[in-house]
């Protein structure tokens, strides 16, 4: 047993019950935790006329992180109901014997898994982010930006767009900017080698509001180039990226840079809505609530999409903007990317939606198979580019998660005949190529095979590829 605690009388009478038994020695702070391993229970027993506040929380936490069962006096904070409600203990009153048995191992992992669950940073980090976002929300005077407009008291926000052949959706994005109630934006338009007319449309909303800048390029080079070119070109302390045939909440800017003003933060997420002709007409929405959003980024549980954020223009530079070798995930590269950065500091926010992304018909792609070819290529890289920092959180198998989405699309083009079945070969080739599938376990080999069989049967169970899913990474995937 360990019982932390300063001298007392109950300390002097076991070491005179228990003589050669009982060691009474200073022990570091960095060798507590070396100590909790080396023992089997922790006491926590406190007259009741002590309401230390600090002490006991913090002894509680040490104890269950080691894997110990608590013997706790009663009335110690909320802790005393805890170990009795979750079984971590014993509540000891005056009078009771003993009744703590040594933990076995599968004990002794439960406790440390309810510390971790409860009682480290990681596990209060997104309520203290919460709370302070909301503490920060209000509006203030902001300190002057260097990248502000002169004679301005909000700093600039550049809006980024790459285009690419989206003549028909330009017009309503465009207008959707210039709606916004707080004019201190840039809108900065990089059309990238269009062959349908957009360029000549940008150009006149271009000659139309001296706000709106247009790049336009003689070779197609792909989104991420196009918003980096964006980043680089921009004059705004911070930036927002929005898709050609998406839309802006007329409130967006204000309410974004209500929250980034004075904030310290990097970047701050808001909450995007899907739609199909106009806003409201599908319903779906992407509230940007995680409490491990790194961890669902890594098992493609993604908790927000590219528009969804406003960043710190002097972070994105930080963060060397987006991979250009990504052609698909390219979001979900650089949202991994940042919340990596040691030190991030990031907001999400429940809001009503302020941006609007759409869903439609001249959006599918007449190739499939190139379509799923290029998002397993990327799919690959993204595994492969985080796999270390995975490992070093203890979660590779999480990475498994973008993997068996892909492959769900994959499967399910197939079933529906828009791939052969010589496609499907070259695609798994790709995903499941055997240099990198190779080193898994056997177990999880075979889910990807089951997954396939499964997926390619005429009839299926609902869900049954949640289960694998959760095989996979070691976790449920959130509902939306």
């Amino acid at each position: 047993m360990l019982f932390l605690s300063q001298d007392h009388a109950v300390i002097d009478r076991l070491r005179s019950a228990f003589p050669g038994q009982v060691e009474q020695r200073w022990i570091p702070h960095h060798e507590v935790r070396s100590a909790l391993l080396a023992c089997d229970i922790g006491l926590l027993l406190r007259e009741a006329r002590i309401t230390n506040k600090v002490a006991s929380p913090t002894k509680f936490a040490e104890y269950l992180s080691a894997g110990l069962p608590v013997v706790i006096s009663p009335e110690v904070g909320d802790f005393s109901a805890m170990v009795s409600a979750l079984d971590l203990g014993q509540v000891l009153v005056p009078g009771d014997r003993l009744e703590v048995t040594k933990p076995d191992t599968e004990q002794r992992e439960r406790s440390m898994q309810l510390a971790a669950d409860r009682f480290t940073k990681e596990a209060y980090d997104h309520r203290y982010r919460t709370l302070l976002g909301c503490l920060e929300s209000e509006p203030r005077v902001p300190t002057p930006s260097p990248f502000a407009m002169q004679g301005t008291m909000d700093p600039l926000v550049s809006i980024v767009v790459p285009s690419f052949n989206k003549r028909g959706f330009i017009g309503k994005m465009v207008e959707s900017v210039i709606a916004q109630t707080n004019e201190h934006w840039e809108l900065i338009l990089v059309d990238d080698a269009s062959s349908d007319g957009s360029q000549e449309l940008l150009g006149g909303f271009a000659g139309m509001d001296t706000r709106i800048k247009l790049i336009a390029l003689d070779q197609n080079m792909g989104a991420n180039h196009c918003r980096n070119l964006g980043i680089q070109e921009a004059k705004g302390r911070y930036v927002i990226f929005l898709d050609a045939d998406d839309l802006l909440a007329p409130h967006c800017v204000e309410r974004r840079l209500a929250v980034m003003v004075g904030s310290g933060l990097d970047l701050s997420v808001s909450t995007m809505e899907v739609f199909k002709e106009k806003p409201g007409d599908h319903g779906q929405q992407w509230v940007p609530f995680s409490r491990t959003p790194l961890a669902d980024f890594f098992r493609h549980q993604l908790p927000w999409q590219t528009m969804q954020p406003i960043w710190d223009r002097a972070f994105l530079l930080t963060l060397g903007g987006f991979d250009v070798a990504f052609t698909r995930h390219q979001d979900v590269e650089l949202h991994t990317r940042a919340l990596l950065v040691p030190g991030v500091r990031f907001h999400m926010r429940r809001t009503e939606p302020d941006c609007f992304y759409r869903i439609a018909e001249e959006r599918k792609v007449i190739d499939p198979r190139r379509l799923l070819h290029s998002f397993s290529v990327s799919a690959v890289m993204y595994r492969q580019k985080f796999l270390r920092a995975a490992e070093r959180l203890g979660r590779p198998d999480l990475l498994l998660g973008i993997i068996h989405r892909t492959y769900l699309q994959i499967l399910l083009n197939a079933k529906s005949g828009r791939i052969d079945k010589v496609s499907l070969r070259s695609l798994e080739e790709v995903l499941l190529a055997p240099e990198w599938t190779s080193h898994l376990p056997a177990f999880k080999r075979w889910l990807f095979g089951f997954t396939r069989w499964y997926n390619l049967l005429p009839v299926r169970v609902p869900g049954v590829n949640l289960m694998v899913f959760a095989l996979l990474t070691g976790g449920w995937p959130r509902g939306r």
